[in-house]
């Protein structure tokens, strides 16, 4: 099984940095090198054979590429699946087919145009494909708490946390 970096040892990481881990320009522009550079140097490692393989930002591309190639081929079995059963019953308003393969959710959601006569454009909006890698549960949780929190801070406040 590969060896994965703790969010412990990211934040440590993010900690030593002698930059900022990220900046914005003055054009909003994102600048992250240094985001950039813990990344690739903590892409998980994997036992081939007797050596320990630490992926690389190729194989970390490859593999989105096949998630992405993924994705589309399961959209069109699912959107086959979808259309089948959609036709033979009008009473169906939504589905949502899900297959989740290695900790990786790849969906087509489907919801059913209100309208009489649907369009071919509303026939095309009424699907959607996805796919969903795992997140962490402070992303959801503590992080929009501590996002909501900075932005409910007065400047006053800012300051003295400083």
């Amino acid at each position: 099984m590969a060896e994965v970096t703790s969010m412990k040892a990211l934040h440590k990481l993010i900690a030593e940095l002698d930059t900022p881990a990220a900046t914005l320009s003055e054009d909003l522009a994102l600048n992250a090198d240094p985001l950039v550079k813990i990344y690739e140097d903590t892409l998980p490692v994997t036992k081939v054979g007797d050596v320990d393989y630490r992926f690389t930002l190729e194989d970390a591309d490859a593999l989105r590429q096949h998630d992405a190639n993924f994705t589309e081929l399961f959209g069109g079995v699912a959107g086959g699946l979808i259309a089948d059963r959609a036709k033979a019953d009008s009473d169906i308003g939504a589905l949502d087919l899900t297959l989740d393969i290695g900790n990786a959710a790849f969906s087509t959601v489907f919801s059913r145009p209100v309208t009489e006569n649907p369009t071919q454009k509303e026939w095309a909006a009424s699907i959607s494909y996805g796919f969903g890698s795992p997140k962490s549960k402070a992303l959801e949780g503590k992080l929009r708490k501590e996002f909501a929190k900075s932005m409910m801070a007065t400047d006053e406040e800012d300051e003295d946390d400083e």
